[in-house]
Protein backbone atom coordinates (compact mmCIF):
# COMPACT_ATOMS: atom_id res chain seq x y z
CA UNK A 1 0.00 0.00 0.00
CA UNK A 2 2.94 2.34 -0.52
CA UNK A 3 3.11 3.39 -4.20
CA UNK A 4 4.32 6.70 -2.88
CA UNK A 5 6.45 8.31 -5.53
CA UNK A 6 5.18 11.71 -6.55
CA UNK A 7 5.45 12.39 -10.26
CA UNK A 8 7.15 15.74 -10.04
CA UNK A 9 7.40 18.16 -12.94
CA UNK A 10 11.16 18.50 -12.71
CA UNK A 11 11.66 20.22 -16.03
CA UNK A 12 10.37 23.59 -14.89
CA UNK A 13 11.14 26.22 -17.52
CA UNK A 14 12.80 28.68 -15.17
CA UNK A 15 15.81 29.91 -17.11
CA UNK A 16 14.03 32.98 -18.43
CA UNK A 17 12.67 33.84 -14.99
CA UNK A 18 15.94 33.53 -13.06
CA UNK A 19 18.06 36.64 -12.97
CA UNK A 20 21.22 37.77 -11.24
CA UNK A 21 20.83 37.15 -7.55
CA UNK A 22 21.89 39.08 -4.51
CA UNK A 23 23.99 37.23 -2.00
CA UNK A 24 21.64 35.16 0.14
CA UNK A 25 22.19 33.25 3.32
CA UNK A 26 21.76 29.52 2.82
CA UNK A 27 18.62 28.39 4.58
CA UNK A 28 17.86 24.77 5.22
CA UNK A 29 14.72 23.05 6.53
CA UNK A 30 14.45 22.81 10.27
CA UNK A 31 14.65 19.02 10.13
CA UNK A 32 17.94 19.22 8.22
CA UNK A 33 19.38 21.50 10.90
CA UNK A 34 18.61 18.85 13.51
CA UNK A 35 20.14 15.80 11.86
CA UNK A 36 22.30 15.18 14.90
CA UNK A 37 19.21 14.51 16.96
CA UNK A 38 17.95 10.96 17.25
CA UNK A 39 14.58 10.21 15.70
CA UNK A 40 12.14 9.75 18.55
CA UNK A 41 10.31 6.44 18.38
CA UNK A 42 6.59 6.54 17.68
CA UNK A 43 4.03 4.82 19.89
CA UNK A 44 4.13 1.04 19.67
CA UNK A 45 1.48 0.27 17.01
CA UNK A 46 2.49 3.17 14.78
CA UNK A 47 6.16 2.32 15.06
CA UNK A 48 5.39 -1.29 14.24
CA UNK A 49 3.33 -0.25 11.23
CA UNK A 50 6.09 2.08 10.05
CA UNK A 51 8.49 -0.86 10.02
CA UNK A 52 6.07 -3.46 8.63
CA UNK A 53 5.11 -1.29 5.67
CA UNK A 54 8.75 -0.91 4.66
CA UNK A 55 9.09 2.81 5.32
CA UNK A 56 12.80 2.66 6.27
CA UNK A 57 13.63 0.92 2.98
CA UNK A 58 11.36 3.26 1.02
CA UNK A 59 13.12 6.27 2.54
CA UNK A 60 16.47 4.92 1.36
CA UNK A 61 15.14 4.69 -2.20
CA UNK A 62 13.50 8.11 -1.96
CA UNK A 63 16.87 9.56 -1.00
CA UNK A 64 18.49 8.01 -4.08
CA UNK A 65 15.70 9.53 -6.21
CA UNK A 66 16.24 12.92 -4.60
CA UNK A 67 19.99 12.77 -5.15
CA UNK A 68 19.35 12.04 -8.83
CA UNK A 69 17.03 15.05 -8.86
CA UNK A 70 19.75 17.30 -7.41
CA UNK A 71 22.07 16.25 -10.20
CA UNK A 72 19.40 17.21 -12.73
CA UNK A 73 18.89 20.56 -11.01
CA UNK A 74 22.62 21.27 -11.03
CA UNK A 75 22.79 20.50 -14.74
CA UNK A 76 19.71 22.55 -15.61
CA UNK A 77 20.07 25.58 -13.35
CA UNK A 78 23.75 25.70 -12.40
CA UNK A 79 25.33 24.88 -15.78
CA UNK A 80 26.47 21.55 -14.42
CA UNK A 81 29.19 23.23 -12.36
CA UNK A 82 27.94 23.57 -8.79
CA UNK A 83 30.39 24.56 -6.11
CA UNK A 84 31.13 23.03 -2.72
CA UNK A 85 28.28 25.01 -1.17
CA UNK A 86 25.80 23.11 -3.32
CA UNK A 87 27.30 19.77 -2.32
CA UNK A 88 27.06 20.66 1.35
CA UNK A 89 23.49 21.87 0.98
CA UNK A 90 22.42 18.69 -0.82
CA UNK A 91 23.96 16.52 1.88
CA UNK A 92 22.11 18.43 4.60
CA UNK A 93 18.79 18.59 2.76
CA UNK A 94 18.79 14.85 2.01
CA UNK A 95 20.29 13.72 5.31
CA UNK A 96 18.59 10.39 6.15
CA UNK A 97 17.61 11.38 9.69
CA UNK A 98 16.15 14.67 8.47
CA UNK A 99 13.99 12.89 5.93
CA UNK A 100 12.92 10.27 8.46
CA UNK A 101 12.05 12.86 11.10
CA UNK A 102 9.78 14.72 8.69
CA UNK A 103 8.09 11.57 7.42
CA UNK A 104 7.58 9.98 10.83
CA UNK A 105 6.15 13.14 12.36
CA UNK A 106 3.51 13.61 9.66
CA UNK A 107 2.75 9.89 9.45
CA UNK A 108 2.18 9.64 13.21
CA UNK A 109 0.02 12.76 13.38
CA UNK A 110 -2.25 11.59 10.57
CA UNK A 111 -2.79 8.17 12.17
CA UNK A 112 -3.76 9.58 15.56
CA UNK A 113 -6.77 7.73 16.91
CA UNK A 114 -6.96 5.16 14.10
CA UNK A 115 -7.68 1.52 14.97
CA UNK A 116 -4.61 -0.13 13.45
CA UNK A 117 -5.19 -3.77 14.37
CA UNK A 118 -6.61 -4.89 10.97
CA UNK A 119 -3.74 -3.17 9.14
CA UNK A 120 -1.09 -4.57 11.47
CA UNK A 121 -2.55 -8.07 11.09
CA UNK A 122 -2.37 -7.84 7.31
CA UNK A 123 1.17 -6.48 7.08
CA UNK A 124 2.38 -8.97 9.67
CA UNK A 125 1.07 -11.84 7.54
CA UNK A 126 2.94 -13.70 4.80
CA UNK A 127 0.93 -11.91 2.11
CA UNK A 128 1.49 -8.50 3.67
CA UNK A 129 5.23 -9.07 3.91
CA UNK A 130 5.29 -10.21 0.29
CA UNK A 131 3.44 -7.07 -0.79
CA UNK A 132 6.00 -4.83 0.92
CA UNK A 133 8.94 -6.77 -0.50
CA UNK A 134 7.53 -6.59 -4.01
CA UNK A 135 6.85 -2.85 -3.72
CA UNK A 136 10.37 -2.17 -2.46
CA UNK A 137 12.01 -4.25 -5.18
CA UNK A 138 9.94 -2.56 -7.89
CA UNK A 139 10.66 0.92 -6.54
CA UNK A 140 14.37 0.21 -6.49
CA UNK A 141 14.30 -1.25 -10.00
CA UNK A 142 12.65 1.95 -11.25
CA UNK A 143 15.79 3.87 -10.33
CA UNK A 144 16.88 2.59 -13.74
CA UNK A 145 14.98 4.71 -16.28
CA UNK A 146 15.16 1.91 -18.84
CA UNK A 147 13.27 -0.43 -16.49
CA UNK A 148 10.58 2.17 -15.88
CA UNK A 149 10.23 2.89 -19.60
CA UNK A 150 9.90 -0.81 -20.42
CA UNK A 151 7.24 -1.24 -17.73
CA UNK A 152 5.27 1.74 -19.06
CA UNK A 153 5.40 0.38 -22.60
CA UNK A 154 4.24 -3.05 -21.43
CA UNK A 155 1.24 -1.54 -19.65
CA UNK A 156 0.40 0.68 -22.62
CA UNK A 157 0.62 -2.31 -24.95
CA UNK A 158 -1.54 -4.50 -22.73
CA UNK A 159 1.20 -7.08 -22.20
CA UNK A 160 2.14 -6.32 -18.59
CA UNK A 161 -0.46 -8.46 -16.80
CA UNK A 162 -3.54 -10.56 -17.47
CA UNK A 163 -6.70 -8.50 -17.78
CA UNK A 164 -8.05 -9.55 -14.37
CA UNK A 165 -4.95 -8.47 -12.48
CA UNK A 166 -4.71 -5.17 -14.36
CA UNK A 167 -8.35 -4.46 -13.57
CA UNK A 168 -7.62 -4.99 -9.87
CA UNK A 169 -4.66 -2.62 -10.07
CA UNK A 170 -6.82 0.03 -11.71
CA UNK A 171 -9.38 -0.51 -8.96
CA UNK A 172 -6.64 -0.12 -6.35
CA UNK A 173 -5.55 3.17 -7.91
CA UNK A 174 -9.15 4.38 -7.97
CA UNK A 175 -10.04 3.31 -4.43
CA UNK A 176 -6.98 5.01 -2.97
CA UNK A 177 -7.31 8.10 -5.22
CA UNK A 178 -3.64 7.67 -6.03
CA UNK A 179 -3.56 9.82 -9.14
CA UNK A 180 -5.12 12.81 -7.37
CA UNK A 181 -2.83 12.41 -4.35
CA UNK A 182 0.23 12.26 -6.59
CA UNK A 183 -0.83 15.19 -8.73
CA UNK A 184 -1.55 17.48 -5.80
CA UNK A 185 1.65 16.42 -4.09
CA UNK A 186 3.65 17.13 -7.24
CA UNK A 187 2.02 20.51 -7.74
CA UNK A 188 2.59 21.50 -4.13
CA UNK A 189 6.22 20.44 -4.34
CA UNK A 190 6.80 22.38 -7.55
CA UNK A 191 5.20 25.43 -5.95
CA UNK A 192 7.56 25.04 -2.97
CA UNK A 193 10.52 24.94 -5.34
CA UNK A 194 9.35 28.21 -6.90
CA UNK A 195 8.96 29.68 -3.42
CA UNK A 196 12.49 28.65 -2.52
CA UNK A 197 13.86 30.36 -5.62
CA UNK A 198 11.80 33.47 -4.91
CA UNK A 199 12.76 33.54 -1.24
CA UNK A 200 16.38 33.26 -2.36
CA UNK A 201 15.99 36.29 -4.62
CA UNK A 202 16.49 34.72 -8.06
CA UNK A 203 12.94 34.20 -9.28
CA UNK A 204 10.98 37.25 -10.33
CA UNK A 205 7.45 35.89 -10.19
CA UNK A 206 4.43 36.91 -8.17
CA UNK A 207 2.55 34.44 -6.00
CA UNK A 208 -0.25 34.29 -8.55
CA UNK A 209 2.22 33.64 -11.37
CA UNK A 210 3.76 30.76 -9.45
CA UNK A 211 0.38 29.19 -8.76
CA UNK A 212 -0.79 29.66 -12.35
CA UNK A 213 2.37 28.15 -13.75
CA UNK A 214 2.01 25.08 -11.55
CA UNK A 215 -1.66 24.67 -12.50
CA UNK A 216 -0.79 25.01 -16.19
CA UNK A 217 1.02 21.67 -15.84
CA UNK A 218 -1.88 19.85 -14.19
CA UNK A 219 -2.91 17.84 -17.26
CA UNK A 220 0.66 16.83 -18.02
CA UNK A 221 1.31 15.91 -14.40
CA UNK A 222 -1.88 13.87 -14.25
CA UNK A 223 -0.88 11.87 -17.31
CA UNK A 224 2.62 11.27 -15.98
CA UNK A 225 1.25 10.23 -12.61
CA UNK A 226 -1.24 7.77 -14.08
CA UNK A 227 1.39 6.25 -16.35
CA UNK A 228 3.91 5.85 -13.52
CA UNK A 229 1.40 4.38 -11.09
CA UNK A 230 0.08 1.75 -13.49
CA UNK A 231 3.60 0.77 -14.56
CA UNK A 232 4.91 0.64 -11.01
CA UNK A 233 2.01 -1.35 -9.57
CA UNK A 234 1.95 -3.77 -12.51
CA UNK A 235 5.65 -4.39 -11.97
CA UNK A 236 5.36 -4.71 -8.21
CA UNK A 237 2.30 -6.95 -8.07
CA UNK A 238 2.97 -9.17 -11.09
CA UNK A 239 4.15 -12.08 -8.89
CA UNK A 240 1.22 -11.64 -6.47
CA UNK A 241 -1.57 -14.20 -6.69
CA UNK A 242 -4.80 -12.63 -7.94
CA UNK A 243 -6.67 -13.55 -4.76
CA UNK A 244 -3.97 -11.87 -2.66
CA UNK A 245 -4.13 -8.76 -4.81
CA UNK A 246 -7.90 -8.74 -4.33
CA UNK A 247 -7.38 -8.96 -0.56
CA UNK A 248 -5.12 -5.92 -0.72
CA UNK A 249 -7.70 -3.98 -2.71
CA UNK A 250 -10.46 -4.93 -0.27
CA UNK A 251 -8.31 -3.86 2.67
CA UNK A 252 -7.70 -0.50 1.04
CA UNK A 253 -11.49 0.00 0.82
CA UNK A 254 -11.89 -0.16 4.62
CA UNK A 255 -11.68 2.89 6.84
CA UNK A 256 -8.33 1.85 8.40
CA UNK A 257 -6.96 1.19 4.91
CA UNK A 258 -8.06 4.62 3.72
CA UNK A 259 -6.53 6.28 6.76
CA UNK A 260 -3.25 4.46 6.23
CA UNK A 261 -3.15 5.56 2.60
CA UNK A 262 -3.79 9.15 3.68
CA UNK A 263 -1.06 8.92 6.31
CA UNK A 264 1.45 7.71 3.73
CA UNK A 265 0.79 10.72 1.55
CA UNK A 266 0.81 13.09 4.53
CA UNK A 267 4.30 11.84 5.32
CA UNK A 268 5.65 11.79 1.79
CA UNK A 269 4.17 15.17 0.89
CA UNK A 270 5.74 16.71 3.99
CA UNK A 271 9.13 15.39 2.91
CA UNK A 272 8.85 16.52 -0.70
CA UNK A 273 7.53 19.98 0.10
CA UNK A 274 10.26 20.61 2.65
CA UNK A 275 12.99 19.28 0.37
CA UNK A 276 11.80 21.16 -2.69
CA UNK A 277 11.65 24.50 -0.88
CA UNK A 278 15.14 23.89 0.48
CA UNK A 279 16.43 22.95 -2.97
CA UNK A 280 15.02 26.18 -4.38
CA UNK A 281 16.90 28.09 -1.71
CA UNK A 282 20.05 26.10 -2.42
CA UNK A 283 19.85 26.85 -6.15
CA UNK A 284 19.39 30.53 -5.31
CA UNK A 285 22.33 30.52 -2.93
CA UNK A 286 24.57 28.82 -5.48
CA UNK A 287 23.48 31.22 -8.23
CA UNK A 288 24.29 34.14 -5.92
CA UNK A 289 27.78 32.78 -5.17
CA UNK A 290 28.48 32.42 -8.88
CA UNK A 291 27.61 36.09 -9.39
CA UNK A 292 30.16 37.23 -6.80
Amino acid sequence: MTPSKLVLSLGLALSSAIGAAPAVAQQLPQAAQETAQAVAPMPGPQERLFELTGMPETLEIMREELLALTRDLAETHLDGRPGPGWTTAVEEITAPKALETTLRTAFEADLAGVELTPILNFYDSAVGRQVVTLETEARRSFLDAAVEDAASQAVAGGTALPEGQMALIDRYIEVNDLVAYNVMGAMNSNYQFYRGLADGGVLQMSEDEMVNDVWDREAETTQESSTWLRAFLATAYAPLAEEDLRTLVELSETDPGQRLNRAFFAGFNAVYEEVYHALGLAVASEAASEEL
